[in-house]
């Protein structure tokens, strides 16, 4: 296994494993919701993001997305979760970022589930812009200065 920088010719595979991830992850929400936002979230992953993606016998599995301390995205292909990448991965970035705050939709439990696992605490709520639905705002470790949820 192999974690890297991405490269740009990486970025269709990467929206690949979003959107199947995504469909996945939300399987009550109407595919259609996903595939027009494929451009504004590589858009959004460009701009100013950190990226890395997890490699495997030279395919490429998963990816993170980070923008200063929030990771902004942490995705596993369906196909390969439950094997210990997405693990793997958030152990990479937790190394070069002490302090990593985010947000998931709080009816997808499992995700939830894992970033508890892995030290993550629920620190507020609010709205996904994007579905409509409410997420959590979670944050690991809290630091001794000030924390996103204790700005809030």
């Amino acid at each position: 296994m192999v974690i890297r920088p991405h490269r740009q010719e990486d970025m269709p595979v990467l929206l690949e494993i979003w959107l199947q991830a995504s469909l996945h992850a939300y399987d009550e929400l109407p595919a259609a919701l996903w595939w027009p936002h494929q451009e504004a979230m590589r858009d959004r992953f460009l701009a100013g993001s950190e990226i890395w993606v997890l490699e495997q016998a030279g395919q490429i599995k998963g990816f993170a997305a980070l923008q200063a301390d929030e990771l902004l995205a942490l995705y596993v292909h369906p196909e390969f979760q439950g094997h210990g990448l997405g693990a793997a991965m958030l152990g990479q970035l937790k190394s070069g970022h002490p302090y990593l705050w985010l947000r998931v939709c709080s009816r997808n439990s499992d995700i939830i589930a894992f970033y508890r696992h892995h030290g993550f605490t629920s620190c507020g709520e609010q709205k996904d812009p994007l579905t409509g639905l409410p997420e959590l705002l979670m944050e690991c470790p809290p630091k001794l200065v000030a924390t996103v949820c204790a700005l809030a």
